[in-house]
């Protein structure tokens, strides 16, 4: 049971792209699901995902069962990672997604990270 609601391709220029002189284009999309549900995937190697929980209750964990670690309400899904999304009410949940590409430096990539944390909860 997955409404998407509206997913939307928003461009965003971050300073930590910007002052190496890169502009990234963001996927970034508002998901609704109602629960109790679960949702299983396989994250792309091309990109991380980062999952904001605006609201409801939810839980991650790798496909063996492991909880994933959840910093500021967001679950960081590393890329090629398998995982399950646990909706554990009947509320509905509210999420926000963000692909953050994979990058060369591991620096950039944290700051990079960082200012999209900073964006979607302030």
């Amino acid at each position: 049971m997955l409404d998407r609601g509206y997913v939307q391709g928003v461009p965003c220029v971050f300073e930590a792209m910007s002052s190496i002189g890169t502009e990234v284009s963001l996927e970034m999309s508002e998901v609704l699901l109602q629960g109790p549900c679960v949702v299983s995937g396989v994250q792309t190697a091309c990109a991380e995902e980062l999952i904001f929980v605006l609201s409801g209750d939810v839980e991650i964990s790798e496909i063996d069962g492991k909880p994933m670690e959840r910093h500021d309400n967001c679950f960081s899904i590393l890329r090629g990672q398998r995982y399950h999304l646990n909706v554990t009410s009947s509320e509905p949940v509210k999420l926000m997604r963000v692909l953050v590409p994979a990058f060369q430096n591991a620096g950039q990539a944290a700051l990079a990270k960082a200012q999209i944390t900073s964006m979607v909860l302030n």
